[in-house]
């Protein structure tokens, strides 16, 4: 990426990792520590599976809507093990059974589904869409300081976009929805913050998902074992030792009526019969396992300069140099982008975001045929308008921090 001639159009590129260049800032290639400028930092290691839930004594719930009563009478009983997954056809199966488990509705037209795969120009993973046809249902709750929590939030209006990326909280929801390509399937509180479940809305492999990760405002990982299915079967086996929990002490035979708002750090799934012990999700394979270990990382790593963009645009002067996007990533994905929905959006936004001219006419001239009308609408936007004329005071306070990093090392 060419430098600007000018102080106000700093390049992202990554020059030396213990000296970085007025206008070319290293990037670290460490999972994120501190991503988010908002909450403290994270101490878990990237990529790192989402922990076991605790059981704090006062915790607010998170709920839409109170889900059914059930009666719990009778002992808690064991399900069947699931198929395992080896390919595509398993891993269909997997999911149908999980979803049997559930109580979900055999069909649903989803409106969402909809909305999703007209953005993307595309259909979503095959695991995913058969997820949401199905209409599995989190009784999850609202996140107090977001107002638009809709997937495609004011896109295809790019300025009101950009507009909604400068919020505290709603704005990194809605960046890591586009620049990641996720897909909130729903959010509990866990151990009192607000726990995102997003599904990939691209295959990390050869099997037909893109798995679901966790975004807890402060660092995002994986979340189950790379499978839709898998994550859901995770989370109804945390619903029913919560439940569990609650029948302790009385007698099997007894009547007893749970009210499931009333359980903490589990999604409330309507439909499922808590009395049943589901199995716990198993790991895939070691190849598919490595290869979905490697997605998240990425996904972790990615978060961070998603994170720093963000303050970026915010006109923050506290910026993360470190995490600023660099030269060799675009060159390792700059092929991706013709097709990768998440690919392009980043880019386009990052390039633009820079000042890197020369990046943003070619990753602009690689996206000209794209599918989707969003990465379009995009494109449109940032090659007709100048960024220094949008978001110049924020491109200095950049390159001031850049200036400032240089001076440090």
């Amino acid at each position: 990426m060419s430098a600007s001639k000018t102080t106000k159009k700093p390049a992202a590129k990554k020059a030396a990792a213990k000296k970085p260049a007025a206008k070319k800032p290293a990037a670290k290639k460490a999972a994120a520590k501190k991503p988010a400028a908002k909450k403290a930092a994270a101490k878990k290691p990237a990529a790192a599976k989402k922990p076991a839930a605790k059981k704090p004594a006062a915790k607010k719930a998170a709920a839409k809507k109170p889900a059914a009563k059930k009666a719990a009478g009778g002992p808690p009983r064991a399900a069947s093990a699931p198929p395992t997954v080896t390919d595509s056809g398993s891993l269909q199966r997997h999911l149908s059974w999980v979803l049997d488990l559930a109580g979900a509705p055999d069909h649903h037209v989803s409106d969402e589904l909809a909305t999703v795969e007209a953005g993307l120009g595309r259909p979503v993973p095959a695991e995913l869409r058969s997820a949401l046809q199905r209409h599995f249902q989190y009784d999850s709750g609202d996140h107090p300081k977001i107002d638009d929590e809709t997937w495609q939030g004011k896109l295809p209006d790019v300025p009101a976009w950009l507009e909604q990326l400068r919020r505290p909280w709603e704005g990194t929801l809605h960046a890591i929805q586009h620049l990641l390509g996720l897909f909130q399937l729903g959010q509990q509180i866990n151990r009192g913050d607000h726990m995102f479940a997003m599904a990939g809305l691209e295959a990390w492999g050869p099997l037909p998902t893109g798995g679901v990760f966790y975004y807890d405002e402060r660092e995002m990982g994986r979340w189950g074992n790379g499978t839709v299915g898998g994550f859901l079967l995770q989370s109804l086996h945390e619903l029913w030792k919560e439940a569990d929990g609650e029948r302790d002490g009385g007698d099997p035979d007894d009547e007893v009526e749970i009210d499931l708002t009333d359980l903490r750090d589990c999604f409330h799934v309507e439909g499922f019969d808590h009395r049943v012990e589901p199995p716990e999700a198993v790991d895939l394979a070691p190849p598919l396992a490595e290869a979905w270990k490697a997605r998240a990382e990425f996904v972790t790593r990615r978060f961070g300069t998603i994170a720093t963009l963000c303050s970026v645009l915010a006109g923050s002067s506290r910026i993360w140099v470190a995490h600023l996007p660099t030269e060799e990533e675009w060159v390792a994905e700059r092929d991706l982008v013709a097709t990768s929905y998440p690919a392009a959006m980043f880019w386009l936004l990052a390039h633009w975001l820079c000042g890197n001219d020369d990046e943003l006419a070619d990753c602009a001239a690689r996206t000209a045929r794209h599918a989707s009308p969003l990465v379009g609408a995009l494109r449109t936007y940032v090659t007709t308008n100048r960024s220094a004329d949008v978001v110049g005071p924020a491109q200095d306070k950049m390159l001031a921090a850049v200036r400032r990093a240089e001076a440090a090392s």
